[in-house]
């Protein structure tokens, strides 16, 4: 604004051009709402700005949110499978152990198996005795 006014003046100094006062005037208010609009799109611009780098800034941090997320999904999934893995290898055991105890002797089967035993080995013994005598 300032270029043009020093230049109305200049060229009236030299009288170059004949210039009268209401088109400086004119021209002179149509540059200082040139003005006012540059100094409002800055100011815009600076906002939009601001807003840019904040948005960007939200954006990396849920990116690393996302990040970490996936991260702890994919150390629970290898955990799951872990654990789902000891789970069917006890189940496999317990069916092993189950089977084991139905074909295990009880107690009472046990004491006279070894009663019977015990008999045997007595009358083996006694027919031993008998040979020798």
């Amino acid at each position: 604004m300032l270029v043009y006014l020093f230049t109305c003046l200049f060229n009236l100094r030299r009288e170059k051009y004949r210039l009268n006062i209401g088109e400086c005037q004119k021209k002179s208010l149509l540059l200082s709402k040139f003005g006012k609009m540059a100094s409002d799109l800055e100011l815009s611009l600076r906002r939009i700005a601001e807003k840019s780098r904040f948005l960007t800034d939200r954006y990396k941090s849920v990116v690393d949110q996302r990040d970490k997320a996936l991260a702890r999904i994919t150390e629970l999934e290898a955990l799951l499978e872990a654990q789902t893995k000891t789970v069917e290898k006890l189940k496999l055991e317990l069916e092993y152990m189950t089977l084991a105890s139905t074909i295990a002797p009880d107690r009472d089967s046990l004491d006279k198996t070894r009663a019977m035993i015990s008999g045997l080995v007595r009358d083996i013994d006694r027919c031993i005795a008998d040979i020798q005598s």
